[in-house]
């Protein structure tokens, strides 16, 4: 099966997420930090006057992380029914991949978002799926931080 994705770069490794995810690709803007937010959060936004959380990515693959910069990209995404924006270098456009080709290494729970590995003249492309990212411990402990913040408690 054929299927759209948006290409993006972390230390010049190309990812790919589907595009039927993404919303739209931005220039990276002031994050809010959110004090005790979990490990792969890294702050907030406010996007169209909704506070939008910001997943860096470099902390979830566990890549060395930097300040997020003007250089960088926010890719907007749909996840599980929420908004949520994705902190990468930089984003490469878009390409139909036959999913059926993609290598299925063996996957352990740390990797289960891993959807599969596609060999291009490149490299290698590391597929993701964006709805495995998160994990629910971290969604709800985000969700309860927020909700708290917003109440002021």
């Amino acid at each position: 099966m054929i299927r759209d994705f948006v290409i993006f770069s972390l230390e010049r490794q190309k990812y790919a997420i589907a595009l039927d995810s993404v919303h739209r690709v931005v220039r990276a803007a002031h994050v809010t930090p959110v004090p005790n937010a979990p490990g792969i959060f890294h702050g907030v936004i406010n996007l169209a006057g909704e506070v939008t959380q910001v997943i860096n990515l470099r902390w979830r693959l566990g890549l060395p992380g930097w300040p997020v910069g003007v250089s960088d990209r926010f890719i907007i995404c749909r996840s599980a029914g929420k908004t949520i924006v994705l902190v990468v270098d930089d984003v490469h456009g878009i390409q139909p991949v036959d999913t059926s080709v993609l290598d299925h290494p063996g996957v352990t729970d740390h990797d289960a978002a891993l959807a599969g590995i596609l060999k291009t003249d490149d490299g290698l492309l590391l597929i993701y799926d964006l709805e495995k990212f998160l994990s629910m411990e971290d969604e709800q402990a985000m969700e309860e931080l927020l909700g708290n913040e917003k109440s002021g408690s």
